[in-house]
């Protein structure tokens, strides 16, 4: 099986930009956030961790009002699973595991990121779709998982990440 994921920009992160500043923040505390649908079975080993558990990994601990990553100075104060972290870091986070599920597929699966659009999805005659891309390519397939994510409404401007 192959799975195309067809994204401009690097894959997980979405909305969530590394160039956020750190006080727009999360709305939930971080110990609340896992990408996996269930807890783990005993004995059970996943690559990947929740959110608060990859960012104290990562080296995250709070210096004032900032998070950063590190050797923590003096002063500085380690994270919770009850923080409300920055949304840049959810960014971080979310583009980790997309690698980790990558690297968690099963052998008989394989993962193609295109760092395009998709710009139209042509139904064909034999039940096949084609999917054309921006960068002028196309991908022949079986099905397509159309997601937009967060878009504008209609009549709207897009707003500028800060940084």
């Amino acid at each position: 099986m192959v799975v195309h994921v067809v994204d401009p920009g690097r894959p997980g992160g979405g909305m969530y930009s590394e160039r956020h500043p750190d006080y727009l923040v999360l709305n939930t505390p971080c110990g609340q956030h896992s990408l996996y649908p269930y807890p783990a079975a005993p004995g059970e080993e996943r690559l990947g961790l929740g959110f608060y558990e990859w960012a104290v990994a990562e080296g995250y601990y709070w210096d004032g009002l900032e998070c950063r990553k590190g050797q923590p100075g003096p002063g500085s104060v380690p994270l919770t699973p009850y923080d409300f972290l920055p949304r840049r870091l959810m960014g971080e986070y979310l583009e980790w595991f997309y690698g980790v599920l990558c690297s968690e597929a099963p052998g008989n699966v394989r993962v193609i990121h295109h760092a395009t659009r998709a710009v139209d999805i042509e139904p064909l005659s034999d039940g096949h779709e084609c999917v054309h891309l921006e960068d002028g390519s196309t991908i022949l397939v079986d099905h397509v998982v159309l997601t937009t994510g967060h878009v504008k409404a209609s009549g709207q401007t897009a707003a500028a990440p800060h940084g």
